[in-house]
């Protein structure tokens, strides 16, 4: 019994010996990096950003359990901490993975638009973030929020004044960022459409980018063709379910991108998509 209790203890200490280096491994690896994960979490948004002084902040969670279950995959370990939540509009496929995330890890700080909804899974949300005595924080444009050294998310929207913008989808209530590293530039759109698109370009805030993260889950009321102009991406990405009830990504919406020439990446196509920023170069991978 002595000898298989040494054995116990043996395979114990290699266990926790390849978790640790597992961990370091990983710790290793994204030093210095900036990497940024737009999520398979079907028909939803759920964007990671990691960042060189391993800081984890989220902008989305998605409709479902699927979030926590990626988060627990691509983090360290033992890592149980979210910096910096930004719920982009209070819709379902949006918020709701967010629920089950506030239980199981230590969420610090939380950014919201501003706008409400009565929906159960918002009503959840904000009774789970009040109850733990989260700091909340509107993002509004104007606002720059600095996440770390060269690092920072420029908010564009929404705007202060929403009388320009003339229809109540809470979709055109989305919060809008410009992230910047260094020399390189994320536009997130979240799922913010043509009215935003014409009011940000009405009012110049809108600038060249490295990558787009497509509004609205490549719906046609999004990503026009003047807006592809103004912000003339390599890459864009769309997150989206397969065989979704919405038929997106919308055949116009694509067309509209592929005359952009930007290369197009689909959550439901090619899983997760990784950018990876160091100095001066950007890598672009995608699991399929």
């Amino acid at each position: 019994m002595k000898r298989y209790g040494i054995w116990i203890i043996l395979a114990c200490a290699l266990i926790g010996a390849l978790i640790g280096a597992y961990g370091a491994l990983l710790i290793v690896r994204e030093a210095g990096d900036l990497t940024i994960r737009v999520l398979v979490v079907g028909q939803g948004d759920a964007i990671v950003i990691r960042t060189p002084d391993h800081q984890t902040i989220l902008i989305d969670g998605g409709p479902d359990d699927a979030t926590h279950r990626e988060l627990s995959r691509r983090l360290p370990l033992f890592d149980k901490t979210i910096d910096l939540l930004i719920l982009t509009h209070p819709h379902a496929d949006h918020v709701r993975g967010f629920i089950p995330l506030l239980q199981r890890f230590n969420v610090r700080r939380v950014g919201i638009s501003g706008r409400t909804h009565t929906s159960g899974e918002y009503e959840a949300f904000d009774t789970s973030v009040r109850q733990r005595g989260i700091s909340q924080e509107p993002v509004w444009q104007g606002k720059k929020l600095v996440l770390g050294k060269d690092l920072s998310l420029d908010i564009l929207a929404p705007l202060r004044d929403e009388r320009t913008i003339t229809d109540d989808d809470l979709n055109n209530s989305s919060v809008v960022g410009i992230l910047t590293f260094r020399s390189h530039k994320i536009l997130l759109m979240g799922d913010a459409g043509e009215p935003v698109e014409k009011e940000l370009m009405r009012r110049d805030l809108l600038s060249d980018v490295d990558v787009l993260k497509v509004g609205h889950h490549g719906s046609r009321y999004a990503s026009s063709a003047e807006f592809l102009k103004q912000v003339s991406p390599e890459t864009a990405i769309i997150s989206l379910g397969a065989g979704n009830d919405y038929g997106h990504p919308h055949k116009e919406a694509l067309d509209r991108l592929t005359a952009a020439q930007a290369k197009v990446y689909r959550t439901d196509i090619n899983g997760t998509v990784t950018i990876r920023m160091r100095d001066s170069i950007l890598d672009i991978r995608a699991q399929k």
